[in-house]
């Protein structure tokens, strides 16, 4: 049996966003152990809310998602174009670390 195409329906299931009205604040949390990367959530089930919370990253899952999500946008543009996804300009190997 096929597996049926993903389809995004802001409705229905679970959707996280950013929380309304705190324009995105991240936060770093500098630790003994590890720095740790706040991002507060809003979650929502079949469109109605159910809390908030917050996704906790460290710095090199931040950065692992960054690299990510950068990916996944290259592979998007690249779509129909017929060229190759190009690495965007902050994932390339040559780029310095923040760090």
């Amino acid at each position: 049996m096929a597996t049926p195409p993903l389809r995004f329906t802001p409705a229905l299931g679970w959707r996280f966003d950013r929380i309304p009205g705190t324009r995105g604040r991240m936060m770093w949390i500098l630790g003994e152990d590890a720095d740790r990367l706040a991002l507060p959530l809003h979650g929502r089930f079949d469109g109605q809310h159910k809390g908030d919370g917050t996704l906790w990253m460290t710095g090199a899952d931040a950065e692992k998602l960054h690299a990510d999500l950068c990916h996944a946008l290259a592979e998007r543009d690249a779509i129909g174009s017929g060229s190759r996804p190009l690495p965007p300009p902050c994932c390339e190997p040559t780029r310095p670390r923040l760090r």
